[in-house]
């Protein structure tokens, strides 16, 4: 069944009937598909859909560029309570997808004090720092000055990720410590 498109100019008295019938006949073109009704070649004329002109316009306008090319997440550990150096501390993680690590951030609720809070994420046994790292000594945020072994710094599904707490403080060990490693996931465009 081809469409028939049906205009008004302003001003001008609409029949129902005439609305109706364009209605339904645009309905069964392009919604009323099941097994038995498949019309593979049901689409809207191309007066109805935007062209591209070109491929930074849109009938003409310029759009915006794309600037979302990767999904942002992040793995937690947390480790409750007064802090004790460890090794594979909680439970292990596993990428499901090719990711790559952007950063890491630490926090505590009682910051470490005769010296700093260090712990590193192993992947793989393997540490993912040269630099691992820390909350300093009477601070309760950090994991900026952490450096990765490599940059981009990627993972593959099924890597295995563990926490090793390898420095709690010297006076005072932090405590109940959230550690956040933030990768994302490459979108293609």
């Amino acid at each position: 069944m081809a469409l028939t498109l049906i205009s008004f100019s302003p001003n001008t008295l609409i029949k129902s009937a005439e609305v109706n019938s364009n209605f339904n006949a645009i309905n069964a073109e392009l919604f009323d598909i099941d097994e038995n009704n498949f019309n593979p070649g049901a689409q809207l004329p191309d007066s109805l859909l935007a062209q591209i002109v070109t491929p930074s316009k849109i009938n003409g306008s310029a759009i915006a560029a794309q600037t979302i090319d990767a999904v942002k997440g992040q793995f937690i550990w947390t480790v409750a309570g007064t802090l004790a150096v460890g090794t594979s501390v909680g439970f292990p993680y596993r990428p499901s997808a090719t990711l790559t690590v952007v950063s890491i951030y630490l926090e505590v609720t009682t910051a470490p004090t005769g010296a700093a809070l260090i712990v590193d994420i192993n992947k793989n046994a393997v540490s993912i720092f040269t630099t691992r790292p820390q909350i300093d000594i009477s601070a309760l945020t950090g994991g900026s000055g952490a450096v990765l072994s490599s940059s981009p710094f990627g993972l593959v599904a099924d890597d295995k990720l563990t926490l090793d707490i390898d420095q709690v403080g010297s006076t005072i060990a932090g405590s109940n410590l959230v550690v956040y490693l933030r990768c994302e996931q490459k979108v293609p465009q």
